[in-house]
């Protein structure tokens, strides 16, 4: 693979609006919304089918871009004609990572497959997810799925995992302490 079809492959990544990301200092230093940022990819080794329009990358891969990171020990990307349709990452929990520019805080999760859907701009989580906002909630189930766009998050069982979803809201530690100086 030449490196001419490498770099025209991660510029299609990022016209495409793939919106990964690296850390909150990166966020706020740069104004650019996150998929107008350079996309980051890093992994043992790499084989891009151009003419199928699938990347496949292994070992330790970690793909980022403005406020939000995947990682994985296989992450799979689809982008036939150039124009990214999904990025499918497994691993012994594949991870994610995003920045929430509206409460100022990070949403992170992990589960056994990772599929970000490119177009919905949604991550769904399936095999022991897991999805958390610290301090205001976490989500557990056997699958779950976080729209980043609307920011709202689906949960459910699913035929092969018949188990119960579990939530733990956190109290709010402002109101907590407004009702602590009230009661004294």
């Amino acid at each position: 693979m030449n490196t001419n079809r490498l770099k025209t492959l991660f510029i299609s990544l990022l016209l495409s609006g793939l919106t990964l990301s690296a850390n909150a200092n990166e966020t706020k230093q740069n104004p650019l919304p996150d998929d107008q940022q350079a996309v980051q990819i890093s992994a043992d080794s790499l084989d891009i089918q151009d003419q199928t329009g699938t990347s496949v990358y292994l070992g330790n891969v970690e793909i980022t871009q403005g406020s939000l990171s995947l990682k994985g020990d296989k992450i799979t990307i689809q982008h036939p004609d150039r124009d990214l349709q999904s990025i499918n990452a497994i691993g012994q929990q594949a991870v994610f990572k995003r920045f929430d520019t509206d409460s100022q805080s990070w949403v992170s999760g992990q589960a056994d497959n990772i599929i970000y859907n490119a177009k919905d701009k949604t991550l769904l989580l399936v095999g022991s997810a897991k999805v958390e906002q610290p301090g205001k909630h976490l989500i557990t189930g056997p699958e779950l799925t976080y729209d980043m766009l609307n920011k709202t998050l689906k949960a459910q069982s699913t035929a092969q995992q018949k188990e119960r979803i579990s939530v733990t809201l956190m109290p709010d530690a402002k109101r907590q302490q407004d009702q602590t100086d009230q009661t004294e």
